[in-house]
C-alpha cells in the first residue's frame, strides 16, 4: 500500500527528472502520485509532474528526496548542519596556519655563482598547532638586523577574544628549542634595538575576509591591526609578577624571545657563539655546497630545525582552571644568499618587503659548513635556479 507523502519544501529547490531535465522549483509539494511546484519564481503558476518521471528532488537545505521505481519517496541525505563551535575553531585555526605558511619569498630567475654564506630559513607552522582557542588568538612575527647573521627574535602577541580578563603564567609559558625549554618570565628587561619586524603588522579583519573566515575570528578581528614594521626604540619592560593579564578584547605582546642563546643547544647542525660584551649571539648552520639562489626544501616530517611555543593561561588569576595551547614551528625552506645585504637585494624580488606586513616568518643564520658536520646539499631536496 502506497502511503501518501505531502510536504512543503522551501524555495529554491531543484527537481531532476529521469530524462535529465533540471527544473528550478518553488513551493514543492509531494502528493500520492504527482509532485506539485511553481517553476521559475514563487509567483509562477502551479504545475505538476508525475512521480514516475522524477529521479530526485534536491532541496535548498541540502536534503535529497529520491523516488524509487514505485514512486515511493526516500530521504537519502540530511540537511546541511552548520559547523559546531569546535568545528568553527578548527576551520579558523587551519585558515590562520595556511595564511602564515603561504607567505613566501620570491627569487629572481638567475644564479650569481656566489657561495651561500648566509642561510635565510623560512619558518612554517605545523598542522597540529593551535593558534586560536575559544578565548584567544596567537599571532607571530620575527625580527632581525637586515642580512646580518645575528640572533633572530620571535615576537608573540596574544589577542583576547572574550569580554573577560585572561591571565598568562609566564613562568609556565615556554619556548622550546629542540629538547630545551626557556620560560618567558623575565622580572626585568631593558634593551635598545634597531630592527625590522616581520609578520606582526596584520589586520585580522582583512585576513578573516580574504580567507573566508567567519565565526569568532571574523567578528572579533574587524578593524583590529596588530602592530609591526620598522622601528627604533628604547624599551623598559617590567614583569614584576609572573602572572600577567590580557584585558578584554585587547592584545598583549610577550617578551621578545631569541631563537637561540649562547652555549650548547640540542638542535643538530646549529652552532652559536656568544659575545656578552656586545649583547650579540651569532648563529651558524652547515650546508656544504649551498650556493646563492639554492633553495633546500624540508617537509614537516624531516625538517631538522624544530621549535615550539607552549602557552599557559586561565580565566582567573588564581589559575584554578588552567588552559594550555601549543604551536609547533619548523624550517621548511633554506635559501642560500651572499654575505651582504646587496647580494640579498639582487637575488630576492621582494627584498624590501621581507621585513614588512605579510612577510614570511624566518630565521637568519650564517652558513659555516667547515665548522660542523654539514648537510650535503647534493643529497637533499634542493632547487637550483639557473642564470
Amino acid at each position: 500500500m502506497l502511503i501518501a507523502v505531502s510536504s512543503s519544501i522551501s524555495a529554491q529547490d531543484m527537481i531532476v527528472t529521469k530524462s535529465g531535465d533540471v527544473i528550478t522549483a518553488f513551493e514543492v509539494e509531494i502528493g500520492p502520485s504527482s509532485v506539485y511546484y511553481k517553476e521559475g519564481s514563487i509567483d509562477g503558476a502551479m504545475k505538476k509532474i508525475s512521480k514516475d518521471d522524477v529521479f530526485v528532488i534536491n532541496k535548498k537545505d541540502g536534503t535529497k528526496i529520491k523516488m524509487d521505481e514505485s514512486g515511493t519517496t526516500q530521504q537519502v541525505a540530511s540537511p546541511a548542519v552548520a559547523p559546531s563551535g569546535k568545528e568553527s575553531l578548527m576551520q579558523n585555526n587551519q585558515a590562520l596556519i595556511k595564511m602564515i605558511n603561504d607567505r613566501m619569498f620570491s627569487i629572481r630567475e638567475r644564479k650569481d655563482g656566489k657561495k651561500g654564506k648566509l642561510a635565510y630559513c623560512k619558518l612554517n607552522i605545523a598542522q597540529n598547532s593551535v593558534l586560536e582557542t575559544e578565548d584567544l588568538v596567537l599571532m607571530f612575527g620575527t625580527s632581525g638586523n637586515n642580512f646580518m647573521f645575528r640572533n633572530t627574535i620571535l615576537k608573540v602577541q596574544v589577542k583576547n577574544k572574550t569580554d573577560q580578563t585572561l591571565y598568562i603564567d609566564l613562568g609556565n609559558t615556554y619556548f622550546n628549542r629542540g629538547d630545551e625549554a626557556q620560560a618567558f618570565y623575565v622580572p626585568s628587561a631593558e634593551s635598545t634595538t634597531t630592527t625590522h619586524s616581520t609578520g606582526l603588522a596584520v589586520n585580522l579583519g582583512g585576513i578573516a575576509g580574504a580567507m573566508g573566515v567567519g565565526g569568532a575570528l571574523g567578528s572579533l578581528a574587524s578593524g583590529v591591526t596588530v602592530g609591526g614594521g620598522k622601528s627604533q626604540s628604547s624599551t623598559s619592560v617590567e614583569f614584576s609578577q609572573r602572572i600577567v593579564s590580557v584585558p578584554p578584547m585587547s592584545v598583549l605582546t610577550l617578551p621578545n624571545m631569541p631563537f637561540f642563546y649562547g652555549g650548547m643547544i640540542s638542535i643538530p647542525g646549529i652552532m652559536t657563539k656568544s659575545y656578552p660584551k656586545y649583547g650579540v649571539v651569532n648563529v651558524s648552520c652547515g650546508y656544504k655546497g649551498l650556493m646563492a639562489g639554492d633553495i633546500v626544501h624540508w617537509t614537516e616530517q624531516d625538517s631538522p630545525y624544530r621549535f615550539s611555543l607552549f602557552l599557559s593561561y586561565s580565566k582567573d588569576e588564581g589559575f584554578s582552571a588552567k588552559r594550555n595551547t601549543k604551536v609547533n614551528f619548523y624550517v621548511s625552506e633554506v635559501l642560500g644568499i651572499g654575505r651582504s645585504a646587496n647580494t640579498g637585494g639582487a637575488l630576492l624580488k621582494n627584498y624590501n618587503n621581507l621585513w614588512g606586513v605579510n612577510a614570511p616568518l624566518f630565521i637568519l643564520m650564517r652558513n659555516d659548513p667547515e665548522d660542523m658536520v654539514p648537510f650535503d646539499v647534493d643529497k637533499l631536496n634542493v632547487e637550483r635556479l639557473e642564470q
